[in-house]
């Protein structure tokens, strides 16, 4: 199929010719578009990330960092899932579900890394007049002789059961 045409003074596009220099235009276009698509996304102007975590950093734990990050990355679309259980965010991280899992106490698995943890401090929330009230801290031995109320999370119990062998010391808050 010709391409060009050849006149008494100039040389001109066939039809056949014009439509293949437009597709080759746009396929410049397409491929301009496409690395401007890719530079966006690895310098963080474009892209998703996944997030999974336990219900108990939703409030006011997380909330600020998240607010402050969608504000400084706009086009940065983020999906939080937030789960009840640290195995349901473990799962998710471990079948590629999520780019990442937020959660208090991590389960060991091997195919799982541990980037960041944050010590969190054990509380007893007490009645003013309770003996220990007036203490800044407590060791857990020293709670044994009173009655203690738990939440019936397993995670917690066994957190508890574990901290029983290594000294550690409780805040207190009072609440009136």
């Amino acid at each position: 199929m010709s391409l060009i045409e050849k006149g008494r003074h100039r040389v001109q596009l066939t039809e056949a010719g014009q439509i293949l220099c437009d597709y080759f235009g746009k396929r410049q276009q397409d491929r301009s578009a496409i690395f401007a698509d890719l530079e966006d996304v690895r310098a963080l102007r474009k892209g998703k990330i996944k997030i999974a975590m336990h219900e108990g950093f939703v409030s006011d734990i997380l909330a600020p960092t998240l607010i402050d990050f969608i504000d400084s990355y706009d086009n940065i679309r983020l999906e939080v899932k937030t789960l009840p259980t640290t195995k349901e965010v473990t799962g998710m991280v471990t079948e590629d579900e999520v780019h990442f899992g937020i959660v208090f106490d991590p389960i060991d698995a091997p195919n799982i890394r541990i980037k960041m943890k944050v010590p969190q401090p054990l509380k007893a929330i007490v009645h003013p007049d309770h003996p220990i009230a007036s203490k800044q801290s407590v060791k857990l031995a020293e709670l044994q002789q009173y009655p203690i109320f738990l939440n019936q999370n397993p995670r917690l119990h066994k957190i508890l059961r574990t901290a029983e062998f290594v000294p550690v010391v409780a805040g207190v808050e009072t609440r009136d």
